[in-house]
């Protein structure tokens, strides 16, 4: 029965931090940005309103809007809001709300009123947060030697999750409807066999979310062996006890990213952050650094598997290169010693772009430099996926989410050439080709680099109700059925579309310059029908990985490595 999959959405992010919205069944728009905010206006523009026009300020995946796109298995990703975005020491925030205090005489107070109102409006465009929520990460920095739980928010959003778990929803229109966190694969098959359910799989975006920083270590630190050992236990101790309660229960986490947006001490992280932002949001502390050896055991106790404890895997989303490649080599290391029969660890990126670059050396070069991608009809940035991460996830049997996101995939030259298109239709088929450009790219540099049939690492992964920039025109669950229609009929009519409107090859210009002929295609496409092809990315590569890994035999399976601390 076809349906939509999703690897990666934050369905109870909003609803966790706003208490204006009953629960995750419930759509929901922020309201526009008060005017207030600055006395110039053209600054309140740049600084906000910009923001609110290209950000989804709105629920993207309620499960009302589930129901309406047929998103029937999400991946419901936990995400405690790092408290680095609202920064009371941000000396850009500082300068500009400044000028008011130059213009009219206010005491220093209404300066520093400004500088919060600034982040914390800021906050709510981006994460959909309540006024009250935002202004507490403010609040909670009054002394730098308190401390924030985020394991509290892990809690609150997973509690979010198991509100609504089999209980009839409150909009009649929905009546009929149920969503059901499932423990296994075999729950989850039971739930697709029923097409009113709706199946949840718990995974958490930070490993953050199972640690307690001093909030002068979170804003100031570099790496955990920066910490006195008193502080460097105490925080070691603490995430181990918290892994081990998530490894002993019913909704364990099935994949947790090592990274997020902003220095967790543990793992380096790349840029994510572009253009104006940048100047709101600094990510410079920690950011390209390696795995740090208490990094490594941390890792090691989430592989770890018994009869009581779950195995955990890793998404490397948001990974820095130094510490993907040191992933990579315990997971080649691990894969290797395994018994012939025996599952091996698979890497996931949960919500992922590609990049056009080739090596790893390169990536590392290049970094997120908006120069390189001013030629680039893909962002050549380093969160995005190179070539040789392609190679290495396909290797490991692994799972690859491809974004649905219009700030992170495209480089200059899309955007370029989305400006200069008018029509709907072909903005519509312009946002296709470019999700299909970056499938086709991940296929082609299997099959070139390993000469194999790539198709089966190829999933969605929207990300949803993530902080994204969606496709204006597909750009909440409640499209995802006609995008998904949209890339069938796209891909059924490939030899009447126009040059321009043909998917890239990037593997030979990153430009976007040279397309696949309707030849090449079909060659790409292994013998597969076009429904197979849009079938296997939608739903069925998701779930054949899921039918491997996620079951109890697989998450309990016993292993040589050492027992969790």
């Amino acid at each position: 029965m076809s349906y939509i999959s999703d690897l990666h959405t934050h369905i109870a992010l909003k609803a966790a931090n706003n208490e204006e919205i009953r629960d995750i069944w419930e759509h929901k728009a922020n309201k526009p940005p008060k005017k207030f905010l600055f006395f110039f206006n053209a600054l309140r523009k740049l600084a906000l309103d910009k923001y609110y026009s290209t950000y989804a300020t709105y629920t993207q995946c309620d499960l009302g809007n589930c129901v309406d796109g047929r998103l029937r298995l999400i991946n419901c990703a936990i995400y405690p809001i790092e408290r680095q975005y609202i920064d009371r020491y941000n000396k850009f925030v500082w300068l500009i709300s400044a000028f008011s205090f130059f213009q009219k005489k206010f005491p220093f107070i209404q300066l520093v009123n400004k500088k919060r109102n600034m982040l914390v409006m800021m906050v709510r465009v981006l994460q959909g947060t309540s006024e009250k929520k935002a202004r507490s990460f403010w609040d909670e920095q009054k002394n730098m030697n308190d401390e924030v739980d985020y394991f509290e928010d892990y809690k609150t959003e997973l509690n979010h999750l198991k509100d609504v778990h089999d209980v009839q929803p409150v909009d009649p229109k929905y009546a009929a409807k149920t969503f059901r966190l499932v423990k296994n694969y075999t729950e989850l098959k039971a739930n697709l066999a029923n097409p009113d359910v709706i199946s949840g799989i718990v995974s958490l975006e930070g490993i953050h979310g199972l640690m307690k920083f001093k909030l002068k270590h979170l804003f100031k630190g570099q790496t955990i062996d920066e910490l006195s050992s008193e502080d460097r236990t105490a925080m070691l101790q603490y995430l181990n006890l918290n892994l081990r309660r998530l490894k002993e229960q019913d909704y364990t986490p099935f994949y947790i990213t090592m990274a997020h947006h902003y220095n967790n001490l543990l793992c380096g992280h790349v840029k994510s952050f572009t253009g104006f932002i940048t100047l709101l949001f600094k990510q410079k502390r920690g950011m390209n650094g390696p795995l740090t050896e208490s990094a490594k055991q941390i890792i090691d106790n989430m592989l770890t598997r018994s009869d009581d404890l779950k195995r955990i895997l890793i998404d490397i989303k948001h990974m820095s290169v130094k510490a993907r490649l040191e992933y990579f080599e315990i997971v080649r290391e691990r894969n290797e010693n395994m018994m012939v029969d025996m599952l091996g660890i698979p890497i996931i990126s949960s919500h992922s772009a590609v990049s056009g670059v080739k090596t790893w050396v390169q990536a590392e070069q290049i970094g997120c430099d908006k120069k390189d991608d001013k030629h680039s009809y893909v962002s050549r940035c380093d969160v995005n996926l190179c070539d040789e991460d392609i190679t290495e996830i396909y290797n490991s049997d692994g799972l690859i989410g491809v974004l649905m996101h219009e700030g992170r995939m495209p480089g200059k030259l899309f955007k370029k050439t989305m400006k200069e298109t008018t029509t709907i239709d072909e903005r519509k088929a312009l946002q296709v080709q470019l999700f299909l450009s970056n499938v086709y790219h991940i296929v082609q540099v299997i099959e070139q680099r390993l000469g194999e049939d790539g198709w089966k690492v190829v999933t969605l992964g929207s990300d949803m109700d993530g902080l994204i920039d969606p496709f204006d025109n597909y750009n909440d669950a409640g499209t995802l059925t006609a995008f998904r229609n949209a890339v069938f009929i796209y891909l059924d009519t490939y030899d009447q579309r126009a040059p321009g409107f043909r998917v890239k090859n990037l593997l030979a210009k990153t430009d976007g310059s040279v397309e696949f002929t309707n030849a090449e295609i079909t060659t790409l496409n292994h013998n597969r029908s076009i429904s197979e092809v849009v079938d296997g990315i939608f739903y069925k590569h998701s779930e054949e990985f899921l039918s491997k890994y996620f079951t109890d035999a697989y998450l309990h399976g016993q292993d040589v490595q050492p027992p969790i601390l």
